[in-house]
């Protein structure tokens, strides 16, 4: 990648600078990741700190441009000359990737729940909390694609670069979270810690894997990347300019609000040293149910029935008589009726709308 950066530069002079400095940072994130390897615990998680200049080194040259412009010293002429032109982006094409990445996220959460079972009547409390699991990713998915990607007026990227940075870098935290709570969510499920949950149902594979007692450490792994999810999932939200209208039931704030409230709530949940395996995951499950079903609820318009309308619908039109006629007898007979061609006027032209 590294190359490749240095060959565009050497091939267009106009955006040289960004190049170069692309280049720079890739080869430290490089470096950065390779040291990570040979450096023990806990001096390794400085280490994976800095590498992830890869990540937040474009948002950062950004803002020094931005800030360059204003600065009267030998360094703002310098910035302005090297880093007069940036590279176009195609947004579209960036949020297209960030949401493919995102459904393998969520699908990889989905796949960590697979296990075998040996047993005659398959359906018993892994069964269960396996279910539970695969619920609290639809969830999920639901609420990123369906709630906070739907009637946006503007994308976070389009709106500030501040929101922009944002955005782009609140996915990391938001997919290490949902991963490593996926990652516990797995083990939770092989636990036999709760009713109707005999270990020797499973397969021999599965069997060492299944603990008696949950350690408290894997709670909170659960609950705080969960927990940390559903947060980020708020400030992703909070970044976009979603398209308002009267009568809404529920304001977005006051959605977000509630998000950020069970957010807190989950990453709280390990201090109840008395759930077993299954009672975490149907609690938070039931939580995150609860969040979507206020969103599907507050979209909504007062004015409307939440659940069905059963009024007819209904469709009007101001329509000549001699074109009236002309409707009623193809109701009649059944024919097709060509409406660009009733609603040209008898001079060729076609009403404005």
């Amino acid at each position: 990648m590294a190359a490749y950066l240095l060959w565009v530069s050497y091939l267009i002079p106009m955006i040289r600078g960004f190049m170069i400095f692309q280049v720079i940072i890739a080869l430290v994130g490089c470096a950065m990741w390779i040291a990570s390897i040979h450096v023990d615990y806990p001096a390794r998680l400085a280490v994976l700190l800095l590498a992830h200049v890869d990540i937040i080194g474009g948002g950062i040259m950004v803002l020094i441009v931005r800030r360059a412009q204003k600065m009267k010293s030998r360094l703002g002429p310098f910035i302005r000359k090297w880093f007069e032109f940036n590279p176009s982006l195609n947004i579209e094409h960036k949020t297209e990737r960030t949401n493919a990445f995102v459904t393998l996220v969520f699908g990889y959460s989905v796949v960590a729940l697979l296990y075998q079972n040996r047993a005659a009547y398959g359906i018993n409390a892994f069964f269960g909390k396996a279910i539970l699991g695969l619920i609290q990713a639809f969830f999920f998915n639901w609420l990123y694609f369906e709630i906070d990607g739907w009637n946006i007026h503007t994308h976070a990227i389009r709106r500030h670069v501040a929101s922009s940075i944002i955005w782009v870098l609140i996915h990391l935290p938001f997919i290490m979270g949902y991963v490593l709570a996926g990652a516990s969510l797995s083990k939770l499920v092989l636990a036999h810690d709760c009713k109707d949950t005999d270990a020797e149902t499973l397969t021999e594979s599965y069997v060492g894997r299944s603990e008696a007692e949950v350690r408290p450490g894997l709670c909170w792994f659960y609950c705080v990347g969960l927990g940390i999810a559903l947060l980020c999932m708020s400030v992703i939200s909070f970044c976009h300019v979603h398209k308002k209208f009267e009568g809404q039931r529920v304001t977005k704030r006051s959605r977000l609000a509630l998000r950020v409230a069970v957010a807190t709530v989950i990453v709280c949940l390990p201090l109840a040293e008395s759930l077993s395996s299954l009672q975490l995951i149907s609690t938070t499950t039931g939580l995150v149910g609860l969040v979507l079903a206020f969103d599907l609820y507050g979209c909504t318009y007062v004015g409307e029935s939440f659940l069905r309308d059963g009024r007819k619908c209904k469709y009007w039109a101001d329509c000549p008589r001699k074109r009236r006629r002309a409707l009623e007898e193809a109701m009649k007979t059944g024919a097709m009726v060509n409406v660009e061609e009733l609603a040209v006027d008898e001079k060729g032209y076609v009403p404005a709308p």
